[in-house]
């Protein structure tokens, strides 16, 4: 389909295959599948150095992949017209799924006819040009609506007037300035210990909320993304915003400095700070499994291994060409981090909410 088959996006294929197989609910682990695929003799682990994720490969398939985050739209006008004509002609109220990978998904399950011929990378680079380039899509409540109806146009009016975003921030609150904005950034990545700090940009509002009480609106400075803001030429001796798999991330110039708040893998380090905002390790939620044996006949001829194999399962449910059967409800018992936590802990929306006792 011309997507790179990272970790992540490999975890969800098998979930999606287990209902479709008639598997039920199953729960993948991440170091577990890894595991499993080093140990096939049909796959090629790849994991660059200072890479966010690693990926699984054939090694007799060409690697043929869309790059969804290229700037260069080869499609033809054509298509763009066609698409244009869709997108606004969604009802009011009709929405997308927020994620590339998701709307790219429905579209093509959908079979619309502007998108016939493309493959699902080809369609998540799209979505893609669609979005930041072609002003066809825009984000609303984390969803995509049509551009002209989304909250992502009405930044880009603030943008321009340099005024905060209606609704965005608080009244109470003083909006952060150029000049308020390059010390905090100063104070932020600060080195600490040898390590370079590596702050996710998707953190670095509620950082400046709960670290200087001050709100920090990249429509106020001028522009309609943050990542745009970081680069900024007037930050640039300062930080600057590296893409990654999971996202950007905020680093410190080359000779640029500042406490250093976050690690990439959300591990809190450095000197102690009142209130320290520290993005959650999905390590520490997601219960971890012993990786599977890689035990191989040295003689037998070896065979991939098979889709209850990588989910753990030790017994393979017939397919029923019926229908897909009941799901297997999980196993009873609060997680680790529930566990640890007690009944006060509870997930809502991305945030972990805990009451003090």
């Amino acid at each position: 389909d011309g997507l790179r088959p990272y970790g992540r996006i490999l975890r969800k294929r098998l979930l999606e295959l287990t209902e479709t197989l008639g598997f039920g609910m199953a729960e993948v682990d991440l170091k577990a599948l890894k595991a499993a695929c080093e140990a096939c003799p049909y796959l090629v682990v790849e994991e660059p150095e200072g890479a966010a994720d690693w990926s699984v490969l054939l090694p007799t398939r060409p690697q043929t992949f869309v790059d969804v985050y290229s700037s260069d739209d080869v499609y033809p006008e054509e298509m763009w017209a066609r698409a244009a004509r869709y997108f606004s002609g969604l009802p009011a109220g009709t929405s997308l799924p927020g994620g590339r990978f998701a709307c790219a998904q429905l579209m093509v399950r959908q079979r619309i006819p502007f998108l016939a011929g493309y493959s699902l990378g080809q369609v998540c680079h799209i979505v893609q040009i669609a979005i930041s380039q072609r002003k066809l899509l825009g984000y609303t409540n984390g969803t995509l609506v049509p551009y002209n109806r989304s909250e992502s146009k009405k930044k880009a009016v603030s943008a321009l007037n340099q005024h905060p975003c209606p609704g965005k921030s608080s009244r109470r609150s003083t909006v952060v300035t150029w000049d308020t904005l390059r010390s905090c950034l100063r104070s932020l990545l600060e080195p600490s210990a040898g390590r370079s700090p590596r702050i996710p940009l998707s953190n670095i509002k509620r950082v400046f909320r709960s670290q200087f009480q001050l709100e920090l609106s990249e429509t106020s400075l001028g522009y309609a993304k943050l990542s745009e803001l970081f680069s900024d030429p007037r930050l640039e001796d300062i930080c600057a915003a590296t893409q990654c798999t999971f996202g950007y991330v905020i680093v410190p110039a080359p000779g640029g400095g500042g406490r250093w708040l976050a690690d990439a893998d959300g591990e809190a380090r450095g000197s102690a700070a009142p209130r320290r905002v520290v993005p959650l390790s999905m390590d520490l939620i997601e219960a971890t499994s012993e990786p599977a044996a890689r035990q191989r006949a040295a003689s037998a001829e070896p065979s991939p291994p098979s889709l209850p194999t990588l989910l753990g399962s030790t017994r393979s449910p017939p397919f029923c060409p019926e229908g897909p059967k009941a799901a297997i409800p999980r196993k009873p018992g609060p997680s680790p981090l529930a566990a640890l936590l007690g009944a006060r802990l509870s997930v809502r929306n991305t945030f972990i909410h805990y009451a003090s006792p």
